[in-house]
């Protein structure tokens, strides 16, 4: 439900904090109808607000359009956030190449974003580039400890590397991390433990 904020004070910042609620709450018509709201009391905010906006497009699956107006702002205004969210709409069009090449450029504008190193990793391991996906895993859990999804995704580069010990305590760290949502390193925990006590077969030539 849309929520009015009374215009005897500077309302903007109060929108900003409803469209963050709303985006968390993948409530996306809701944040654009915000968004509409902040733009028609300022229009100089249009560029700054276009990262919202693509996230907007993103949630409501319009990848195509969202990747148009993030390049479009990134040859206006580089920014390591624009670079991040294009990136995420390429991985949802499965164009993990380019994917990549996004995440790169954000994260050579900064560096020390435990998110980038996330995306990054996980879009290596779909590229199958998995000592590089282990790196920024591990990079991604320096900047970050507690952070499921990079524990998650070192465990499935250690995983592909044959690394299964090192993967089970990656897997374990992510299901303890993150119970109730991350149902996926339970499985996985189940698949390398069954990888781990299956002898390799030998047969003779």
């Amino acid at each position: 439900q849309l929520l009015e904020v009374p215009n005897t004070i500077d309302t903007i910042p109060f929108y900003l904090d409803l469209i963050t609620i709303a985006l968390k709450q993948n409530e996306f018509k809701l944040a654009e109808e915000y968004l509409h709201i902040i733009r028609a009391k300022d229009t100089s905010l249009a560029l700054n607000t276009i990262v919202t906006e693509a996230r907007i497009y993103i949630g409501t699956g319009k990848y195509n359009k969202a990747i148009s107006l993030l390049a479009d702002a990134a040859q206006t205004k580089p920014n390591a956030e624009i670079l991040y969210q294009k990136g995420r709409a390429h991985v949802k069009l499965r164009e993990f190449q380019l994917a990549a090449q996004s995440f790169n450029s954000a994260l050579l504008l900064e560096l020390d974003n435990a998110r980038y190193h996330q995306a990054i990793a996980a879009t290596y391991i779909q590229l199958g580039n998995y000592e590089e996906a282990a790196e920024h895993a591990l990079t991604s859990i320096e900047l970050i400890k507690h952070y499921p999804q990079a524990h998650y995704t070192l465990g499935e580069a250690l995983e592909k590397l044959g690394d299964l010990d090192n993967a089970k305590l990656a897997f374990e760290t992510a299901a303890k991390l993150q119970p109730r949502t991350y149902h996926k390193a339970e499985k996985a925990l189940e698949n390398i433990e069954d990888k781990i006590n299956t002898p390799l077969q030998l047969t003779d030539k």
